[in-house]
């Protein structure tokens, strides 16, 4: 299954519109990124992945700015 809309909008308003990727980065170098991000340009993404048993709450979601979406996807970083 994929996030529902409900999901989405909770952790877009956690989130407050910043990008909430906490990864070693090099554009952020492990503090929050903090990138401006919305529904639109931005990723929902498992924190631990369906796959392993992730499931799909808000607690389980994370917003992404497109960068860390990308840097997340290539290394396949959780």
């Amino acid at each position: 299954m994929a996030f529902t809309e409900a999901v989405k909008e909770e952790v877009l308003l956690r989130a407050a519109g910043r990008c909430e990727c906490l990864r070693r980065c090099e554009h952020h170098a492990g503090r929050r990124c903090d990138n401006s991000v919305s529904a639109h340009n931005g990723h929902f993404r498992h924190r631990i992945p369906q796959w392993s048993g992730g499931p799909d709450t808000s607690a389980n979601c994370e917003l992404l700015c497109p960068a860390c979406y990308a840097f997340a996807a290539s290394f396949g970083t959780q």
